[in-house]
């Protein structure tokens, strides 16, 4: 696959007054990987396994300016 035609896909999720915004990188049947970009309690950088089905209930937003640099790494299969 081109890295031109690879789009990156982040989440948000909006709980108790705090937000959290992952970088997807693979998305399987039952759980995926992503990256955190922001999350309280959570290192910016590190990998974390969600499940999917907690993805789909998470908010599509476009990249935060801090991943705009990053080369893209992924393709999701969430329904635009």
């Amino acid at each position: 696959m081109n890295p031109q035609d690879v789009a990156k896909c982040f989440v948000r999720q909006r709980m108790l007054g705090s937000e959290a915004v992952y970088e997807l990188l693979e998305q399987g049947d039952e759980t995926s990987t992503a990256v955190v970009v922001r999350a309280p309690g959570l290192a910016a950088g590190s990998r974390i396994r969600l499940l999917t089905s907690a993805i789909y209930a998470m908010e599509r937003v476009p990249a935060p300016e801090s991943a705009l640099a990053r080369a893209p790494r992924y393709v999701p299969r969430l329904a635009a």
